[in-house]
């Protein structure tokens, strides 16, 4: 799984880079929101999740997000923050992100959430009727019971 992981903070990039990469993903780093879009649109790899930090300069992690909806529609993204702010979870669920994990965080903790991400799409993408499947539906982590009686 390729996983783009934007976040103005180098220490950061480094530590989830690490981590990430032993754990067996393939990660690219961005320290910003535009260099995370172009990343996403020149990258030969196909990058599968966006981790992404709240706070940056230039655009925080809801423009980002904003921006990947409008031109990469259901790209996961998985929204981080030091701030643990609710309205920031929910501006970021009302962007159709699909994960929000707080900081600071162990590195279990977001194997955890970007475990969730890959379920909930593969579960959401079972759900999907053949006339639905070339929509651009967008699973979330806080829709439980979406497709459930």
């Amino acid at each position: 799984m390729n996983v783009l992981v934007v976040d103005n903070e180098i220490v950061q990039l480094e530590n989830l880079r690490i981590g990430l990469t032993e754990r067996g993903y393939h990660v690219l780093q961005a320290q910003s929101g535009p260099e995370a879009l172009n990343l996403i649109e020149t990258e030969v790899l196909e990058i599968d999740l966006v981790i992404t930090d709240y706070e940056m300069p230039e655009m925080n992690g809801i423009e980002l997000l904003q921006n990947i909806r409008w031109k990469q529609g259901n790209l996961p993204v998985i929204l981080m923050t030091a701030y643990g702010q609710r309205d920031i979870a929910l501006e970021a669920f009302r962007n159709h992100c699909n994960g929000y994990i707080d900081k600071p965080f162990s590195l279990d903790q977001l194997l955890h959430v970007i475990h969730t991400v890959k379920s909930n799409i593969t579960h959401n993408m079972t759900l999907e009727t053949p006339k639905k499947a070339n929509r651009s539906s967008q699973p979330f982590l806080c829709d439980k019971g979406r497709g459930k009686k």
